[in-house]
């Protein structure tokens, strides 16, 4: 009878000694020093870089501001033939906002072709943002600008079109 007894209850005992044996080698040990986060998950989720210089909103300011305004939306109205010549060209100029928000854009499908003048630069409450009037052949687009320092270089948040042609857009 004990023999029987001990045949049913062999594989429960081999079962019980391998999971016993297992969670002792899955035990965590103690840490032998505190962790350290690693910042590479915040930058991951778009954290923002450490500041550098402050910025100060004076003409150098202004006028890189108006630079990279033009230079963005010349690029913007361009209409190459390689749509990804095209976009690996004018992501540099994007924030990371701005850059997931243009990703799907065809180049073929933007109205104006040309910067027709100068852009007007208007400076926001903030050093590190400015908004552009960038003209072109299908009216005045708005570039909004920001920066993360004095010492880093306009990005482009947003290419507004032309009331008229956002509302014609629509219809």
């Amino acid at each position: 009878m004990q023999l029987r007894l001990l045949r049913r209850l062999s594989p429960l005992l081999a079962a019980t000694a391998t999971a016993l044996a297992l969670s002792a080698c899955t035990a965590a040990a103690p840490p032998s020093e505190p962790a350290t986060p690693s910042a590479a998950p915040l930058e991951a989720e778009g954290a923002f870089a450490e500041p550098g210089t402050a910025a100060t909103w004076d003409q150098p300011s202004a006028d890189a501001a108006a630079q990279a305004a033009t230079t963005a939306m010349a690029l913007f109205v361009s209409h190459p033939d390689d749509a990804q010549v095209w976009w690996a060209q004018l992501q540099p100029l994007l924030s990371t906002t701005a850059a997931r928000d243009y990703v799907g854009v065809d180049p073929a499908n933007v109205p104006a072709r040309r910067v027709t003048g100068p852009s007007l630069v208007e400076q926001d409450a903030s050093a590190y943002l400015a908004a552009a009037v960038v003209p072109t052949d299908h009216g005045a687009y708005t570039v909004l600008l920001s920066r993360q320092g004095g010492d880093q270089p306009w990005l482009v948040e947003s290419l507004t079109p032309p009331p008229s042609a956002s509302s014609a857009a629509r219809s």
